[in-house]
């Protein structure tokens, strides 16, 4: 994508220390031809990986049990 037609010119927000935001994301994996998926939890000011797990499957409950366990080790 050119970056004059990006529509996000300047950040949205502006994160000055640890812990005020951070994302997750998943992907697939095939361990011993059997579908998993890889759950990665990162802190965006240091870009560290907090906390990563895996699953059979993607579910809300997985996620929200990533970030309680990934926040505790950073408090």
């Amino acid at each position: 994508m050119r970056g004059d037609l990006h529509p996000f010119k300047e950040p949205k927000y502006r994160i000055w220390k640890r812990n005020l935001m951070g994302g997750w994301d998943w992907t697939k994996l095939l361990i011993n031809h059997v579908r998993r998926y890889l759950i990665i939890l990162i802190d965006f000011f240091s870009r560290y990986i907090i906390g990563c797990d895996i699953h059979p499957s993607i579910s809300a409950a997985h996620v929200k049990h990533l970030c309680a366990m990934g926040l505790k080790t950073r408090a």
